[in-house]
């Protein structure tokens, strides 16, 4: 005779339930306790098995000393038992399903204390908080990785040799993260590969990394490994004279992995990240330029109206234009139409800044108000436009 049986009918991979089953099975693996059921999936039926016996449930007669329930109680009538016990995992009253209950059912336990007293309020039966249990394991490290690169054919081999690490890592069974900034396909598989629009600078993402990894069969000057370092982050790479001459160095601020990606040190990777401060390569650029003040200032964004010349799909803004519409746009988006001969432009208008307007009288100082809405500049091509200006004065 078994002297603890715990059925369940039906068991996914993932839910709170699950996740009770699982942390169950961890107190109760030095005891004679067998789990009945109908349907588990896979994934967690495999991890149920490392610590009790888990049985496919056909129908027949049992006996045991004590019968355990979640929810279904379909099997109570083929059950032979001492006692009969149902756990309640939901707060009922907020439940479309009633809790079952039955005549051979000797003890009702809840999870918590408002599933109990709902329980109690619905059946009218007693109840007792069992609450759920749980272990914690020291969590393994994820182990996040970056990259930005085109997984393009001047690249060299990079796909597979990012493959191989994606394998490497799988089967060494390591948690990681991998964000992989890039404008080419999706061809590097991985169940925690993350692919990420390109942006001008990933460098906020480059310090919450681990590791920059850049896999290339050549490279000139790789700004993003160049980055990690100045970031005092390691770099994952392969052989290149480039990488050398920024001073990488395996074990010191990084891996250099061989091209055949053979003898991958995983272990070293995921155990001993670097610790590092980077001395910078020198740079000669000031040495190379005219030395003169400039008086440049930065450009207002401007904005522009145009003219429709004919129809077309605005893919940047998902609307289809036709022939004599008007609309606004930045300054760049309309000279780009205007080289494809798709608009004309009418106007420029600019936003401008404000400034500080001061009392003629006590020549105090005012509240900042715009010095204008806006200039607009009418185009008369190709004759040169003159800027409208407008005067402030005070209310």
């Amino acid at each position: 005779m078994i002297n603890n049986i715990f059925w369940v009918n039906n068991l996914n991979v993932i839910g709170g339930v699950e996740t009770f089953m699982y942390e169950l099975a961890k107190i109760v693996k030095d005891y004679d306790f067998v789990i009945y059921y109908n349907r588990i999936a896979p994934e967690h039926l495999k991890r149920l098995k490392k610590y009790v016996r888990c049985v496919k449930y056909n129908g027949e007669k049992l006996k045991c000393k004590k019968l355990f329930m979640n929810y279904d109680i379909s099997i109570i009538d083929n059950v032979e038992a001492e006692e009969y016990i149902e756990i309640i995992h939901a707060v009922f009253k907020y439940c479309p399903a009633k809790p079952h209950t039955h005549d051979k059912i000797t003890q009702y336990y809840a999870v918590s204390k408002e599933a109990c007293e709902s329980f109690k309020e619905i059946t009218g039966k007693e109840c007792e908080v069992l609450y759920n249990p749980i272990q914690i394991e020291k969590p393994k490290k994820v182990l996040r990785l970056i990259s930005a690169t085109r997984l393009a054919i001047d690249k060299g081999k990079i796909c597979q040799k990012m493959q191989k690490l994606v394998n490497i890592l799988e089967a060494n069974n390591i948690p990681y993260e991998w964000k992989i900034f890039t404008n080419g396909q999706h061809i590097i598989n991985g169940k925690n590969v993350i692919y990420m629009q390109p942006t001008l600078d990933i460098r906020d993402y480059i310090a919450d990394a681990d590791y920059l990894v850049q896999l290339s069969d050549t490279e000139a000057f790789c700004y993003s490994v160049l980055e990690a370092l100045h970031l005092n982050k390691p770099v994952i790479v392969t052989p290149i004279p480039c990488f050398e001459e920024m001073g990488v160095k395996t074990g010191k601020n990084g891996y250099i992995l061989d091209f055949d990606m053979k003898n991958v040190p995983i272990l070293d990777i995921y155990n001993k990240i670097p610790t590092f401060t980077y001395q910078p390569l020198k740079n000669n650029w000031l040495d190379k330029i005219v030395k003169v003040k400039g008086n440049y200032k930065e450009e207002k964004e401007m904005k522009v109206k145009v003219k429709v010349l004919y129809n077309f799909n605005d893919l940047e803004c998902n609307v289809k234009r036709k022939v004599g519409e008007t609309f606004i746009c930045k300054k760049e988006r309309a000279e780009y139409l205007e080289s494809k001969k798709a608009v004309e432009i009418l106007e420029i208008i600019e936003e401008l800044k404000t400034e500080i307007i001061v009392d003629k009288q006590d020549g105090k100082v005012g509240d900042l108000k715009p010095e204008v809405e806006k200039a607009i500049k009418k185009v008369n091509k190709p004759k040169t436009t003159k800027k409208i200006t407008k005067k402030i004065e005070k209310k």
